[in-house]
Order: structure tokens, then sequence, then C-alpha cells
């Protein structure tokens, strides 16, 4: 159940599209993006995002998904005196979600993520059939061992694909 959890992040934020694969946030058309490339450094690419989603009546933010490698350099912005800074407060009352499901080996330089934010009230997910766990049996009777199946049916769409906004060519 983890692993099919994993699988489904992975797919709602990054999938292709293709079968079996259902379409991510970041292959949605109408979403828009800032091409970042480079570290991120300060709060302003999330302030502007959040002023994009505004801007096309999406309404907040209800999450920001990123790799922890991001989040870490995030959580660790200090002031010229080394002192953490604060994230301003529309971007402190959202909640800054992680997970390993983003990839930080993309670009030019082998080293860059993508940031999620949106108001992922607008991501729906259907669940066709939930999970399903089945023990093979006979293929590994030789051994006296089994084995398992895990499988789910699931489809993504934005209802408002406006109310996403990706931050790509994040540098670590």
């Amino acid at each position: 159940a983890a692993a099919l959890a994993q699988e489904l992040d992975r797919v709602a934020l990054l999938g292709s599209g293709t079968a079996p694969e259902p379409l991510g946030v970041a292959n949605i058309s109408g979403i828009s993006t800032e091409a970042l490339g480079a570290a991120i450094t300060n709060y302003a690419p999330m302030l502007r995002a959040r002023t994009a989603l505004l801007n096309e009546n999406a309404g907040e933010p209800t999450a920001i998904i990123m790799h922890p490698r991001d989040e870490g350099t995030i959580s660790n912005f200090l002031d010229t005196t080394g002192q953490p800074i604060n994230a301003p407060a529309r971007v402190a009352s959202v909640p800054m979600l992680t997970t390993t499901q983003i990839p930080t080996d993309g670009g030019a330089g082998s080293d860059e993520s993508t940031i999620f934010v949106g108001n992922f009230s607008k991501l729906l997910i259907g669940m066709r059939q939930q999970i399903t766990i089945e023990i093979l049996k006979e293929r590994y009777m030789d051994n006296l061992q089994y084995g398992l199946i895990a499988h789910l049916r699931t489809d993504i769409v934005a209802e408002h694909a406006e109310a996403f906004h990706t931050i790509t060519g994040v540098q670590g």
C-alpha cells in the first residue's frame, strides 16, 4: 500500500498521460510555470506562484509540494546575521509537503527539481478500483514461497488547471 501511495504521488504530480499512466499536474495544459534555473534563495517564487493562482481566480494555495532537499533549503534561509528568515504570512499559512517522488536529477546540470504550488482541492483523483493485493501461491510453489501482486486503478484530472503553478529548474 505504501509503494502504491508513493506511485500515486508521482503520477499525480508528474504523470505523462501515456497509457496506463494518468496525466499529472506538471503536464496539464493551462497551468502556469516559472523557470527558476537556479537555487531557491528566498520566498519570492512561492509568492509569485500564489499571485498567479489568485490572478486566475483559483483561490488560495492549499499546499506547496517539493522534494525534501528543497524543503531543507527553504527551512535554512538565513539573514546576513545568520538568523532564520521567517516565511511571509501568505506563504507560512500554506502547508509545505514533501515527497521523494519528485526527481532532483533533471535539467542541464542534472540537479534540478520542481516545486508545485496549488489549490489541490481542484485536483480530482478518481479511484476506479481500490488497492487489490493477491497472493500468488502456484508461481513459487517449487520453493515453498508466496508472491504478492498489488494493483489499483485510478485517474487524475484538474477541475481548474489554473489552480496549479510549477516552479521548475530548482537547483540543489
